[in-house]
């Protein structure tokens, strides 16, 4: 009995230390509450629980500039919002670091946007987690990256979860991509992203054309409109065995007609996804999933106003945009179709006899 109590006891504990919090009472990360922060940890391990409204990351060097936050060797550290209506939105004046060994850095119900830094992460030095997750979060109008790994150096991350979340307005700069794993020494053992929205991003969307991502990238439940620039590439994998399964998304329209869509030497699997029209790939096509016959104003209540509330009833895309009362209206779309719609290229649907470049299967031609 004395054995079992023991036992009990130090389970109890344990969960008591995974539960360790720090609540922050201002709107300020600084200097002095960063190390709050990590002096509230126990075993390495700390929530930092912020309240509604914005809050900024502001810590300076010795000379008073912008300083990245460095995250102790062994911390693990989550950063969960207020509960609400009221979002807290966490602005960063300049990129967080990972040095070392980390459990887990976790992000949950906020707003994060670019106070300054260009990148959320922008790793350049040795490191080694085992779980960077965003559930649950905005990402706004960050100029370059989300992650950006660089310099020769070992970088390794087994799992990278994105869940329930919106990016809008990402690599705004047009300098690197949303998720830029950039080095041949970075290695990703998981690379997930579910359920999510990305609006309007203006450079590759992935790009690990140099890094090992070992068990492939998986989006699925995910809506995507208005992204990939110039000559860029919704996933760049070039030169990387990298298998892509892409499950029930939505491709809206791209960018610019200009866009690319997926390179990589691995395999790419889709399954019951949909794409628009408009959603156009000058190169590097995505064969698996051709575009089918309706436009992105077809599909979607008010894209240029963010709202992709779907105006058909097809459980299909981020389902936070489901709309149950809509007729079904698409279909997956397996191969092209040799008498597919014809459309100029405004997006209006034209006779198949048109003359001119018209864009069919998701291509332009000349007819």
């Amino acid at each position: 009995m004395k054995k079992l109590f023991t036992m009990v006891a130090m389970a109890f504990m344990a969960v008591c230390v995974n539960a360790q919090s720090y609540e922050l009472t201002g709107t300020t990360i600084d200097n002095d509450t960063f190390d709050a922060i990590i002096a509230a940890a126990e075993d390495n391990a700390v929530e930092v629980i912020l309240p509604a409204g914005e809050i900024s990351i502001a810590l300076t060097g010795s000379e008073g500039a912008a300083a990245s936050m460095t995250l102790p060797e062994g911390l693990s550290i989550k950063f969960t919002g207020a509960s609400g209506d009221v979002k807290s939105v966490l602005s960063i004046n300049k990129s967080i670091l990972f040095n070392g060994t980390h459990g887990y850095i976790r992000f949950e119900n906020l707003t994060l946007t670019d106070g300054g830094s260009q990148y959320l992460f922008n790793q350049a030095k040795e490191a080694n987690v085992d779980e960077i997750s965003f559930t649950n979060c905005e990402f706004k109008n960050f100029d370059r990256s989300l992650i950006r790994t660089q310099g020769e150096v070992n970088i390794t991350i087994k799992e990278f979860l994105v869940d329930n979340c919106i990016g809008t307005n990402l690599s705004s700069g047009n300098g690197y991509s949303v998720f830029y794993f950039g080095t041949a020494t970075t290695t990703i053992d998981k690379l997930e992203i579910k359920n999510s929205t990305f609006d309007t991003t203006q450079r590759s969307f992935i790009e690990a054309s140099k890094s090992a991502i070992n068990n492939g990238i998986t989006i699925s439940d995910c809506t995507f409109y208005n992204n990939v620039a110039d000559g860029r590439y919704l996933i760049d994998a070039n030169g990387q065995s990298t298998n892509i399964n892409l499950t029930n998304i939505i491709l809206g329209k791209s960018y610019v007609d200009t866009a690319k869509g997926i390179r990589t030497a691995g395999t790419i699997t889709n399954t019951n996804s949909f794409r628009t029209s408009d959603c156009i790939y000058a190169s590097n096509d995505i064969k698996e999933l051709p575009a089918g016959d309706k436009t992105s104003t077809e599909i979607f209540t008010d894209p240029e106003n963010h709202d992709f509330t779907l105006l058909i009833g097809d459980k299909i895309g981020d389902p936070r945009w489901y709309n149950p009362s809509a007729p079904s209206g698409v279909s997956s779309v397996k191969a092209e179709k040799a008498n597919a719609a014809s459309y100029n290229l405004g997006g209006q649907q034209v006779k198949s006899s048109a003359k001119g470049l018209v864009i069919k299967n998701g291509k332009k031609i000349a007819q």
